[in-house]
């Protein structure tokens, strides 16, 4: 989840740029895929996702703009 991390510092240095900025508090992950997988994923043994030493918390719904999106 490295990658990840950097991936997002990389995407908040940018956007911070342009005078936006991700509202570290909001922010959640979610894991999509299909759910014969899901069903397969421990989340409390994925490593944790960082942001600035933020962890990200996981979540089973996360809000996009107004768009819901559920881990059914």
């Amino acid at each position: 989840m490295t990658n990840i991390g950097s991936a997002l510092d990389s995407f908040h240095s940018r956007t911070h740029k342009l005078g936006l900025d991700l509202n570290r508090i909001k922010t959640q992950a979610i894991v999509i895929g299909h759910q014969r997988l899901l069903n397969t994923i421990d989340l409390s043994k994925i490593h944790h996702i960082k942001m600035y030493n933020i962890t990200i918390p996981f979540a089973d719904s996360v809000r996009n703009l107004g768009i819901v999106l559920l881990l059914l």
